[in-house]
């Protein structure tokens, strides 16, 4: 049996303009790669998932629920080798490694840009994911310094990882190779 590499894809089919857009990219490049491990993604329909990667059906009702059970009773079932998540890891999973990506540090400093519950789970939850999480990704330099600072950890732990161009945007326009 390889290695399981799974993703969070719970954005996936649901609108959310820039990760969606970040998870969907990612998930299609990962499942063009040739590569010594399989790619999961966690999603609410199956048909959400990209080609060439394992569509984990996970349905939920209550992102609250899906967070503090369905996701490690789920993890703990399909075994992971690594598991990949926007800026929340779900709080009590004690199984693989966890990466764990944060676009920006926006709702730390703008009150205007989520609901008071929202803001008050990213500000709890967020430092805590930081700072178990094995890696942190980031698409710039500016927020990776933030990160470090704020959080107080190391530098060292977080990789920029520039954002790809949707092919969308190419000059020839989308890929016909899917």
């Amino acid at each position: 049996m390889s290695a399981l590499v799974v993703v969070d894809g719970d954005v996936l089919g649901r609108h959310r303009t820039g990760d969606e857009s970040y998870v969907e990219n990612l998930v299609r490049e990962l499942g063009r790669l040739e590569r010594s491990f399989d790619v999961g993604v966690i999603v609410r329909h199956a048909a959400a998932a990209p080609d060439g990667v394992r569509a984990l059906e996970l349905p939920t009702r209550s992102q609250v629920a899906r967070m503090t059970v369905g996701i490690p009773r789920f993890l703990k079932r399909v075994e992971p080798s690594l598991v990949h998540f926007l800026y929340v890891a779900p709080p009590v999973y004690r199984g693989a490694p966890v990466v764990l990506t944060v676009h920006d540090l926006s709702f730390a400093s703008d009150r205007d840009l989520m609901d008071p519950f929202d803001r008050t789970i990213f500000r709890t939850f967020v430092p805590r994911s930081i700072r178990r999480a094995a890696r942190v990704l980031t698409g710039s330099h500016w927020t990776r310094e933030r990160i470090a600072e704020r959080y107080g950890v190391s530098p060292e732990k977080i990789v920029v990882t520039p954002y790809g161009v949707d092919p969308v945007f190419t000059p020839e326009g989308p890929r016909t190779d899917d």
